[in-house]
């Protein structure tokens, strides 16, 4: 769980860094490793558990990776899928 926090925590930094150079590649980059890093913790951590503390938090992991591909999404004016 640390990974993925730590990495939702550095995105206003990705923000800046691309807004500063127009480096859609930075958001680009970013976005790839983060989706790949939620795919592990998401493999490796059921949302819901038996502990409702521990499933709120996984939730709220969950909505705030949500909210930072829709965001960087539609910063790089990309329509996201919504299934595969």
């Amino acid at each position: 769980m640390y990974e993925i926090t730590s990495k939702a925590i550095n995105y206003p930094l990705i923000l800046q860094e691309y807004a500063l150079e127009r480096s859609p590649h930075s958001l680009v980059h970013f976005i790839k490793d983060f989706s790949a890093t939620f795919h592990s913790f998401y493999e490796q951590s059921p949302v819901l558990s038996e502990n409702k503390v521990t499933s709120n938090s996984r939730l709220l992991i969950t909505s705030i990776t949500k909210l930072i591909l829709k965001n960087s999404f539609k910063i790089l004016n990309v329509k996201p899928l919504e299934k595969m």
